[in-house]
């Protein structure tokens, strides 16, 4: 047996998980059918996620919003779903319905909401979280609808509101976000983030993408492949004190009320030229942006897409894959309407039929399906993120929109996923001395053991860059940061040599006023379990650094986390483990931390151990699932009037 033979036994248990986002406009619905099928949902899928924005209306018949939706839902689910959680915030709405033969193995589910809108306190924007643990794997969904509006303003306030959503919704270790914690995590909602020709605080390469589409656009212009749009003939023709879109944050809807074009207008009206100008570009702009739709080029309308902007210059989501659309934009949609999808090829290649035959007027066709007053943008999104030692068990299959739903100015759009599940502890076996000793050691021998099989690591080298300063001007700024180990599982780690699920983690010492500090300390821990394949299935090590506070709690800089079975590779061939990672909080950055990671004693020896474990796994005398342990752990400790065995 070979390591490489330990770390690619992977799990077989798949789980298949349906994610649907749609901004319903406040309309009674009409389309739920078209976004999952009866026979989809039943024959394709386990799970089934369903986020929704602006969802709250009542019918002709006075039927409130939430007791249509769950009808609707539960006729096209069936009796082979029960409803894991329903969770509402105004508008805002977030349900979870798996599989009835799951039941038995589903746990641990939590829900949690934070507001973003009006003083971070008006529920009119923000996010709803919903958690489930499916086995041993740690799943979170979160919804959320975000401030409207274009421009670097407003831009700047979606990537603030996703901050805030992620500091906000708790669940598992209170300790930090969902985002550094769940196995996998997954986000959907109206993020109201636009197709942006502004290059304010853009990346480089975005820069230059901009400058390439605005030469594509104009030889689309020159082809005669142009779409303009009716845009000055449907201004022109508008009521006169027709309301404009405020530009304040956070308003309640994307409606179709809301007005003149979304533009950098000057707040001055005494100008009027340049108010003059600002409109002839953004109207210049709309008309690039409807050619790149008629031409069904979105991969180029994708380049001008402010979350791929602001992801890929690591101001929001850090780690986060953004699904990309490869169909029409979702938003503004003309209500009642719907672009076809044409069999490919049979229009030249087209896929969409963005030039109806009924419509005789080819520049004109386009503009039927977007609102005239709006720059057709992907606003409704799905993503994803996973935490290092389980990227590899999460695929997307399918990313895509639902047209024939047409009551709202947005489009549903739904994606498909299959995760590999894990165990976790139910899959990590430990030595059953482990429970049975009653020594005791002291800090000076903090996780020696003689009689149980155990994992020995030391940090060494740790150092810290450009950590965020937590401490105000007025204390002097600054951090003073410490760094805590733990792990996933938690109850993996041993408390001075024992089993202790309650341990926070392995503490360094303080470094005082500093945002690069150098720790010339060494931590050594130790981990319950040599069990090498449950490991490298289920287990990593969690690094976090705080900010220590004399009056008031610790404030978390930022966490990382860290495969065990990264670290098993590199002992494997005679190495320690080094790293140098982003700190994470919230989904932002929060400075650096690098060191070395050492597994003590012998690759061959620990490989020894392993096998004679492997070839006895069936021995309950001998060793226990670590799940089972915590529970024996914890009646002994009933039995012992409370008090836990040392």
């Amino acid at each position: 047996m070979t390591f490489e033979d330990i770390v690619s036994a992977r799990p077989a248990d798949k789980l298949k998980v349906f994610i649907m986002s749609w901004n319903m406009g406040n309309a009674p619905q009409s389309g739920i059918e078209y976004v999952l099928s009866q026979k989809e949902a039943t024959t394709e899928f386990d799970i089934i996620v369903f986020g929704l924005q602006e969802s709250t209306y009542k019918t002709k018949d006075g039927v409130d919003c939430v007791t249509q939706l769950t009808a609707n839902i539960g006729a096209i689910l069936g009796t082979s779903f029960f409803k894991v959680k329903h969770a509402q915030r105004a508008q805002m709405q977030l349900f979870v319905y798996a599989k009835q033969d799951l039941l038995p193995r589903i746990s641990n589910v939590q829900f949690s909401v934070e507001n973003t809108g009006f003083l971070h306190v008006f529920p009119n924007k923000g996010g709803i979280l919903v958690t489930v643990q499916v086995d041993g794997t740690k799943l979170a969904f979160i919804s959320c609808h975000l401030t409207a509006h274009e421009g670097v303003k407003h831009c700047e306030e979606r990537n603030a509101s996703i901050a805030e959503i992620f500091g906000g919704v708790r669940a598992g270790d209170q300790r930090w976000d969902v985002a550094e914690q769940f196995h996998h995590v997954f986000w959907m909602g109206d993020m109201n983030y636009r197709t942006t020709f502004d290059t304010t605080n853009l990346p480089a390469n975005t820069k230059k993408n901009i400058k390439e589409l605005n030469e594509v656009a104009l030889q689309l212009e020159k082809s005669g492949k142009s779409a303009k749009t009716s845009v000055q003939q449907a201004s022109s023709s508008s009521p006169k004190g027709s309301k404009r879109d405020s530009t304040t944050s956070n308003n309640n809807s994307d409606s179709d009320s809301d007005g003149e074009e979304e533009t950098l207008m000057p707040k001055s009206n005494k100008d009027q030229s340049e108010k003059a100008r600002k409109k002839a570009e953004w109207k210049e702009q709309h008309k690039k942006t409807m050619d790149m739709v008629v031409a069904e080029k979105w991969e180029d309308i994708l380049a001008l897409d402010e979350l791929n902007r602001e992801i890929a210059a690591g101001r929001v989501l850090n780690n986060f894959t953004a699904l990309q659309p490869s169909f029409p934009p979702t938003f503004k949609r003309t209500r009642q309407e719907s672009i076809q999808r044409i069999a490919n090829g049979a229009k030249g290649g087209k896929e969409w039929d963005l030039l109806p035959e009924i419509c005789s007027d080819a520049k004109r066709a386009v503009s039927t399906f977007y609102h005239h007053k709006r720059i057709p943008s992907f606003t409704d999104r799905i993503l994803f993120k996973s935490l290092p030692a389980f990227k590899s068990n999460l695929v997307n299959h399918f990313f895509e929109s639902c047209e024939q739903a047409v009551s709202s100015d947005h489009k549903p759009v739904r994606a498909g996923f299959e995760v590999t599940l894990v165990k976790g502890d139910d899959d990590i076996l430990v030595d059953r001395n482990l429970l049975r000793w009653k020594g005791k050691v002291s800090s000076a021998t903090s996780g020696s053991r003689s009689d149980a099989q155990i994992l020995r690591m030391t940090f060494s080298d740790m150092k810290g860059e450009n950590l965020e300063e937590m401490d105000s001007q007025l204390t002097g700024g600054k951090s003073d940061p410490y760094i805590v180990i733990t792990t996933d599982p938690g109850a993996l780690l041993l408390y001075k040599g024992t089993l202790n699920g309650d341990f926070e983690g392995v503490r360094s010492s303080i470094i005082y006023h500093e945002l690069n500090p150098v720790w010339k300390e060494t931590i050594d821990i130790g981990l319950a379990s040599i069990d090498l394949r449950g490991l490298c299935r289920n287990a990593s090590l969690i690094i976090s650094v705080w900010d220590y506070d004399r009056t008031n709690a610790d404030d978390l800089i930022g966490v990382m986390s860290i495969p065990i079975a990264d670290i098993l590779a590199q002992h494997a061939i005679g190495s320690s483990y080094s790293f140098n990672q982003a700190l994470h909080s919230c989904t932002e950055i929060m400075g650096k931390l690098s060191g070395k990671i050492t597994v003590q004693g012998t690759f061959d020896s620990l490989m020894t151990a392993y096998e004679s474990l492997h070839g006895d796994r069936d021995n309950t005398e001998r060793y226990v699932k670590l799940s089972e342990a915590m529970r024996e752990k914890a009646s002994l400790s009933q039995v012992n009037c409370g008090c836990t065995i040392a």
